[in-house]
């Protein structure tokens, strides 16, 4: 028996919902991961928190570029707007947990600046997983 080509490519017909889901979840399985490695190394060498912010931004744009690259490169079309609703959706995320977790949270600069790396590392993940070829 031959399958169809309607068959072997129904994979191509995903929501881009799916897609942005499971970007984002990647994205914050390696946020996860380096927030952890960065906390068990603070805890057991003699590394300061100086460091701290610089960690935190280069994980947004490192986990948002990626997002946005799976993002797109399972949406097929329109890099761009989906990497950067991707890297929207992840910072989005991000200060409502801050939001839920410490009290007096609030938005700031710091907020402003990780959310404009997440909309760029979104929509720049966007244009690369766009133009990727298998």
């Amino acid at each position: 028996m031959v399958k169809s080509e309607k068959s072997v490519s129904s994979d191509e017909k995903g929501s881009p919902l799916l897609y942005i889901l499971k970007g984002t979840s990647i994205a914050y399985a390696i946020t996860l991961l380096v927030f952890i490695v960065y906390s068990i190394l603070l805890t057991y060498t003699d590394m300061t928190e100086e460091n701290l912010s610089t960690v935190i931004m280069i994980t947004v744009v490192i986990s948002v570029l990626v997002s946005g690259f799976d993002t797109a490169k399972g949406v097929k079309s329109r890099g761009l707007i989906w990497g950067l609703i991707a890297g929207f959706i992840y910072s989005a995320i991000m200060i409502i947990v801050g939001f839920c977790i410490v009290p007096d949270y609030e938005l700031s600069t710091t907020s402003l600046i990780n959310l404009i790396l997440g909309l760029a590392g979104g929509g720049f993940g966007g244009i690369i997983g766009i133009n990727f070829k298998k």
